[in-house]
């Protein structure tokens, strides 16, 4: 790092002065796409993963000698409770504050309404921040705020009036986010209304339970109103007529809200609205909608979601008359088998018939040839649909526009069978194909090498035979590939070095053999996540191969390594998920691994080897989640672990020859409860330490088959651990 603090990632100055202006500090924020490759795992868990990417502890007031701060970004950090720095507030000439999703605490700073500069504010899902303003003076000084976010900050009832009359003084406020702030009443009214410029307001999430406010009728310059998931008081009644007042809306959720009692009024005036582009009435009770609409008029509408509510569709052609339409969601309704033949549904996924309380089995049900004839489609989903065909026979479906016109295909768990037909490689435009979860058998076609926009390829969890396909190597887009538990054979072929934006490979659970060379992977330079677990194949590289690639995640297990750890590993100082359990290693550990495993990894699984030697007398685990050493030979004392992560949760050493005491194992008991130690199976002496008896929040531990003394009285009176069967070895 120079030092030229202009030149530093998040300092921002300007061009003319010099003087830092901006500071974007901004943490890894988990839901974004930039956390693709861990989607499998909880948004909670992803951030807990990200924390030592994030900022922490106390901000330094020094912040103030940047005089001319005008953007602050500290949101998705993890500030744990510290309150808000209230100096913020004598930032003259700040524009813009983000402390969103960052674990602030304590009140909002009072001394935020002198930002009387500031443009955008957002303070939102900090849960340990509360106001206790409850005319919310401070907010009503901001007189120059267009963007403010404060969804997931706790707001009670009796306060809720005031807020929006602070509100309604700001002159310039353009988008308001309170989704999520336990409002139970909002004010009906707001006297000489003010908001003549809003164009964006989210009160969704929510448990709003009295009427639709009414000053909601007079927003003229609304674009995207937010309402859903509240629990709305006769919400307009059979009169909808206040939503034609919103002439500007260009998007409407209302998922979640209680329209059982529905009648055409609804449609008609949404069909007046001339710039609705998204419509969400996900989950609303609505049990028939009407059977035609005079002068239909949804000339903009792209996005309509109907799902998870109790209409039956048969009749209603004028929703198919939609030409506009890109989106359509039926899910999740009572679309039976007699009319789906009618329906040329866009979205349809996991239809039963439903009753009140019961769903049967799902029924066999038709994609129309009609749907062809839509040719602004495309996205078509109809993932877990029972269709019960060989794909085959859906040709006539996609032998019209539709196939220039589609490019996401989604046909998971839809029950075909048979072999994937050549003409899906006639769909020229798909970016995504997804035929996993079904009953393909044969092999896979090397007509989908003609997809050359294709970036995300599916097919895991069918009955796949035969060699990968080496044409797959013209596939220039493609970033994604999961041919995982299937029944293929062969090695990787080397065309696949060619696959220059592959960034996910997993080959897993297939009957793939031979040897692999640097050849395939000779251009993968963007490639992330490699697995090939539960295969034969004998990895053959040379012993100075400088891979292309910086793995996060490489999943090897049963595949042929051994003897000797290979040398390229010390090159992925990236790994974040290593698996090489079965690798048949007979080595000792190398040092460059050990830094490796403590400096960057969550999970390592060694075990089922026949690694040898000692393991270092002190090991300190800044991030790991799991590690397995079981079934080794390691041997000596067992080492003084230091377990740092937020996320530990298990540990195995069994089943080697470690021996000596237990050592002490230092935990970061702050974050996490349920944690598993297996130290059975070894050659332990002397006795089972107080410390051990004595930990909290412990899930279980195995000390079994060891040769160990227990006083017993101590540890049934201390203990609060589950404890795994206790043997003299």
């Amino acid at each position: 790092m120079g030092q030229d603090c202009c030149s530093w990632e998040g300092v921002h100055c300007d061009n003319l002065t010099g003087n830092i202006v901006g500071l974007q500090l901004r943490g890894p924020y988990p839901w974004s796409d930039e956390s693709y490759f861990f989607k499998d795992d909880s948004d909670y868990l992803q951030l807990q993963y990200l924390h030592y990417l994030q900022l922490g502890g106390e901000i330094s007031p020094s912040l103030l000698q940047l005089q001319h701060l005008n953007y602050l970004d500290l949101s998705c950090n993890f500030f744990n409770g510290t309150s808000i720095p209230s100096f913020i507030g004598q930032f003259k000439e700040l524009r813009y504050l983000n402390l969103s999703y960052s674990y602030f605490g304590g009140l909002i700073p009072a001394n935020f309404g002198n930002l009387s500069s500031l443009h955008t504010l957002d303070l939102s899902y900090n849960d340990g921040v509360y106001v206790d303003d409850p005319a919310h003076q401070w907010l009503s000084h901001l007189i120059s705020l267009q963007h403010l976010g404060m969804s997931g900050l706790p707001f009670f009832s009796n306060s809720s009036s005031s807020l929006f009359l602070a509100l309604n003084k700001l002159p310039s406020i353009k988008e308001i986010r309170l989704s999520d702030c336990w409002f139970e009443s909002i004010p009906l009214f707001i006297p000489h209304l003010n908001f003549s410029s809003l164009s964006i307001l989210d009160l969704s999430y929510n448990s709003i339970n009295l009427s639709v406010p009414y000053f909601l009728f007079n927003l003229k310059s609304l674009q995207y109103l937010d309402i859903s998931y509240n629990y709305f008081d006769n919400i307009g009644g059979h009169d909808y007529e206040w939503l034609s007042n919103l002439t500007s809306l260009q998007h409407l959720d209302m998922s979640g809200v209680n329209l059982s009692s529905i009648s055409s009024s609804l449609f008609l005036t949404l069909s007046k609205l001339p710039s609705i582009n998204e419509l969400h009435l996900s989950g609303c009770e609505i049990e028939k909608l009407p059977f035609s609409i005079p002068h239909l008029n949804f000339s903009s509408l792209s996005v309509l979601d109907l799902s998870y509510n109790h209409i039956n569709f048969s009749g209603i052609s004028w929703l198919f008359n939609i030409k506009s339409l890109q989106s359509l969601d039926l899910s999740q309704n009572e679309l039976h088998h007699r009319t789906t033949t009618m329906v040329p549904s866009l979205k349809v996924s996991a239809t039963y018939y439903i009753t009140n309380d019961y769903k049967s089995q799902p029924s066999e049900i038709s994609i129309p040839e009609s749907m062809g004839s839509l040719c602004s489609l495309q996205t078509l989903d109809s993932k877990s649909l029972s269709i019960y065909k060989r794909l085959a026979e859906l040709e006539g479906v996609f032998s019209g526009c539709l196939k220039n016109s589609l490019t996401h295909l989604h046909l998971s768990s839809t029950e075909l069978k048979g072999d994937i037909p050549d003409w899906i490689g006639e769909i020229k435009n798909l970016k995504l194909l997804d035929l996993s979860r079904n009953s393909f058998s044969g092999s896979v076609p090397s007509s989908l090498a003609s997809l050359s926009f294709l970036e995300e390829l599916l097919l895991f969890d069918n009955q796949l035979t035969g060699t990968l396909p080496k044409e797959f190597g013209n596939l220039a887009q493609l970033a994604y590939l999961d041919l995982s538990s299937n029944q293929l054979t062969g090695t990787l072929p080397k065309e696949f070095g060619n696959i220059a934006q592959l960034g996910y490979l997993d080959l897993s659970y297939n009957q793939l053999s031979g040897a692999i060379s640097e050849e395939p992977f000779t251009h993968l330079g963007n490639l992330k996540t490699l697995d090939m677990s539960s295969n034969s194949l004998v990895f053959n590289v040379s012993a100075n191969w400088v891979p292309p690639f910086l793995l996060s995640e490489l999943r090897i297990r049963s595949c042929l390594v051994g003897p000797e750890f290979p040398t390229w590993l010390q090159t992925q100082h990236k790994l974040e998920t290593l698996d090489m359990s079965q690798n048949r290693i007979s080595s000792t550990m190398p040092d460059w691994l050990w830094n490796l495993t403590t400096r960057n990894l969550f999970d390592l699984d060694l075990s089922f080897n026949q690694i040898q030697g000692m393991i270092p007398k002190f090991l300190t685990f800044t991030r790991m989640r799991k590690l397995d050493l079981s079934s080794n030979l390691f041997s000596g004392p067992l080492p003084n672990l230091h377990m740092k992560s937020p996320t530990f949760s298990s540990i195995d050493l069994s089943n080697n020859s470690f021996s000596g005491p237990i050592p002490r194992i230092m935990l970061n008991d702050t974050f996490f409860s349920d944690i598993y130690i297996s130290i059975s199976m070894n050659k332990l002496n002397d006795s089972v330490p107080e410390w051990l008896c004595q930990m909290k929040d412990i899930g279980a531990i195995d000390f079994s088959k060891n040769h160990l003394s227990v006083n017993w009285s101590l540890l049934i009176s201390e203990a609060t651990i589950s404890l795994e069967a206790y043997q003299h070895g």
